[in-house]
């Protein structure tokens, strides 16, 4: 082969090289992927301070839930797009009365210690649950149920009588019982195994550090390298504790951490402004209502009431007020739960027909007042009639009273700017959140009150307007009173399925909002702040505030790179 030849042989060999390693690239770039690698550690505000993390008592204290829902696994738990699903158990059968559910465990579920979790360990823990010697909160969601170990992986529940959503409260982190069961009930509280505790859950104790004074500062979760679900990706949670939601915040905005459990309505705006969160909003069972004291004179008045709620406009509360942060309610049922009815309107807005319904009633606004004026009774016109001076003639107003937070102040002067139109005055009255139940709803204080019912695992309507939960420590915050809606929620509570529980609660609903008791305005959202670096698709409704790492094994920080 001459020079010349030798020379184009090498730059043809040269450019077909090129054109592969080209071609190479391409094919390299067009077909990869970045995938989601274990890696990158978290460090989160939380508020409050961890006493006992421990599933018999978390539920009393929300840096312990927080805590617990991540080192705990119960045998269901709640998945924000499929609602209760199987977790720690493999199988759940349930008899033809509804009265038996046998629960297999699975075989590969084991605690973070790397001991195997059994049915010992779930029939400790319910039975812990049930003993009034443990002191436990959730006591009495198994008071009538018997707990048996069947095999070393098989436990069955028998109840006292049918309950749709009995499956709904397996959720509770399992215990391992040859850890806790030499510790007397009295001493459970005391136990060091409350801060250092063992679970099953996704993520497992690693250190904590505390301050001058003896109080937790910092809480460390690692990665449960025995955990049986789907492994979780992000190394570590560093957890940092602070008194109230002020500080909370400022510690994000001074960048001594890069999450927030829980922002409060009045910070939104500082956290939004933060170019390296995401604000995340998830719907919470926690219904806003504006209560009736029908203990006043005026309000034993089904017109006033019925006008009241006609004159409010729910959607622009929504809208203006909340800046779409939450949505509207109709009655006491909340979206997302099957009993929910999208087509249930409540009373509408309708300011015409609710001033017609208040002049129809007497109750007149004069040619250039501002406020309408109270009807003189036959009483109170005979007793004019011996006067020698003019009487004055009482306007139509109320004190609305509600919680001293920018929330609930905000919508309370909307729902006084949309009464004043009506000719109803009102004189809005805060009260700090703690002392809200004592000083108003025990005391029944109030002639109107903008507060908040939280239905939090269990949103059952009964706690809330059945008449046994009137007076001194009930719920039920209007005092309300209907011996037919007594009956259906009886009957939504002892129905065999879902689907008749729901048909029992929807009847429920129309006749309680007939009655107007309340006027119900809104569902909250709660709001939370994690850094941008993670990567999570953000759960659209919640249960409770620790729902928020319900898909925790979901979320990650680092990536890696293949071909797909």
């Amino acid at each position: 082969m001459s020079a010349p030849e030798k020379k184009l042989f090498a730059g043809s060999l040269s450019l077909i090289c090129l054109s592969l390693l080209v071609l190479a690239g391409a094919y390299i770039f067009a077909h990869r992927v970045e995938l989601p690698a274990v890696g990158g550690d978290n460090t989160e505000a939380l508020i409050g301070t961890p006493r006992l993390i421990n599933p018999l008592y978390a539920s009393t204290n929300d840096a312990d839930a927080d805590l617990a829902s991540l080192i705990y696994s119960g045998l269901m738990t709640w998945d924000p797009a499929q609602g209760y699903i199987n977790d720690l158990a493999d199988s759940v059968t349930v008899s033809d009365d509804r009265l038996s559910y046998t629960v297999r465990v699975k075989q590969n579920a084991k605690f973070s210690d790397g001991e195997p979790v059994q049915a010992r360990d779930v029939v400790f823990t319910y039975s812990a649950l049930q003993d009034p010697d443990y002191r436990s909160p959730l006591a009495s969601d198994f008071s009538d149920i018997k707990i048996e170990q069947v095999d070393d992986q098989t436990v069955l529940f028998t109840l006292k009588n049918p309950d749709p959503s009995f499956t709904h409260k397996l959720t509770t982190g399992i215990l391992p019982e040859n850890l806790w069961s030499d510790i007397l009930a009295q001493n459970v509280p005391l136990a060091s195994l409350n801060l250092q505790p063992i679970g099953s859950g996704p993520y497992a104790f690693q250190e904590f550090t505390k301050d001058k004074k003896g109080s937790i500062r910092t809480y460390t979760l690692k990665r449960n390298t025995h955990y049986y679900g789907t492994e979780p990706k992000i190394e570590k949670f560093i957890f940092k504790f602070y008194p109230d939601e002020s500080s909370a915040t400022q510690a994000l905005i001074n960048k001594n951490v890069e999450a927030v459990g829980y922002v409060a309505f009045e910070h939104r705006g500082a956290v939004e402004n933060n170019h390296g969160v995401n604000l995340v909003y998830s719907a919470i069972p926690r219904g806003t209502a504006l209560f009736f004291n029908k203990e006043n004179a005026l309000l034993k008045n089904a017109a006033i009431r019925l006008a009241i709620a006609q004159a409010i406009d729910k959607n622009k509360i929504v809208s203006e007020v909340l800046s779409s942060h939450a949505t509207v309610m109709n009655g006491p049922l909340f979206p997302g739960t099957t009993a929910f009815d999208s087509a249930f309107t409540g009373t509408t807005f309708d300011p015409s027909a609710a001033a017609s319904g208040l002049d129809t009633a007497g109750f007149q606004k004069p040619v250039g007042a501002t406020l309408r004026q109270i009807p003189l009774t036959a009483v109170q016109k005979a007793a004019k009639k011996t006067e020698t001076t003019e009487q004055t003639i009482p306007e139509l107003m109320f004190t609305l009273t509600t919680i001293s937070s920018e929330e609930f102040v905000r919508v309370a002067e909307e729902i006084k700017d949309e009464l004043s139109l009506l000719g109803i005055g009102i004189t809005i009255k805060t009260i700090d959140a703690e002392h809200l139940m004592s000083d108003v709803v025990v005391t029944q204080d109030f002639e109107l009150l903008l507060a908040s019912n939280y239905g939090a695992t269990n949103p059952d309507p009964f706690f809330f307007w059945h008449s046994s939960q009137t007076g001194k420590g009930g719920f039920n915050v209007a005092q309300y009173q209907n011996a037919e809606v007594d009956k259906l929620l009886e009957k939504a509570r002892a129905a065999k399925t879902e689907e008749e529980q729901d048909v029992f609660s929807r009847q429920m609903q129309a006749l309680l909002v007939k009655d107007v008791p309340a006027v119900f305005l809104y569902q909250s959202m709660y709001t939370f702040a994690e850094p941008k670096k993670i990567h999570l698709n953000p759960p659209p409704q919640l249960r409770i505030p620790s729902d928020r790492f319900a898909n925790v094994e979901d979320w990650y920080i680092k990536t890696k790179q293949t071909l797909k």
